[in-house]
């Protein structure tokens, strides 16, 4: 946890047990919604079987990111989490979290104040079709 702590500086906080920490992540710089500040908080607490066993996830939004693009996002790295059983990855949690939110805002910027409705279907159905896509390439491949 300490390499994490010098990764990401300020926007990391380790958990008072030891057992987890609390990550701020935004998208890639140069990415419009790196501009506007959307982003999630990410808590990430590991079991007493880590990492032979997930750590458990709670995604919350940052900054105007609808509440329905945050779900899809702890979706998607719950997913990763699970495949990476027995091998430590907070940080690829971490990067993955990012690459998430520059894909999910890079071709259409979030506004200052988004429409809820509208925002969150959008952002939703683009996270659902890039699963999909996701899944059906792991099935195949």
């Amino acid at each position: 946890m300490l390499a994490l702590a010098a990764i990401f500086g300020a926007d990391y906080e380790a958990a008072a047990d030891g057992r987890g920490f609390t990550l701020r992540v935004s998208p890639h710089a140069g990415c419009d919604a790196a501009v506007s500040g959307a982003g999630a908080a990410l808590e990430i607490r590991y079991p007493d079987s880590y990492p032979s066993a997930p750590p458990t996830l709670t995604v919350w939004p940052l900054g105007g990111l609808p509440q329905g693009a945050c779900d899809a996002l702890a979706a998607d790295l719950r997913q990763v989490a699970a495949a990476s059983a027995g091998d430590v990855c907070a940080f690829a949690l971490a990067t993955r979290a990012a690459d998430w939110l520059a894909d999910a805002t890079l071709a259409r910027p979030l506004p200052a104040e988004p429409s809820a409705d509208a925002a969150a279907a959008s952002l939703w159905d683009d996270a659902m079709r890039r699963a999909a896509a996701a899944s059906a390439a792991a099935v195949s491949g």
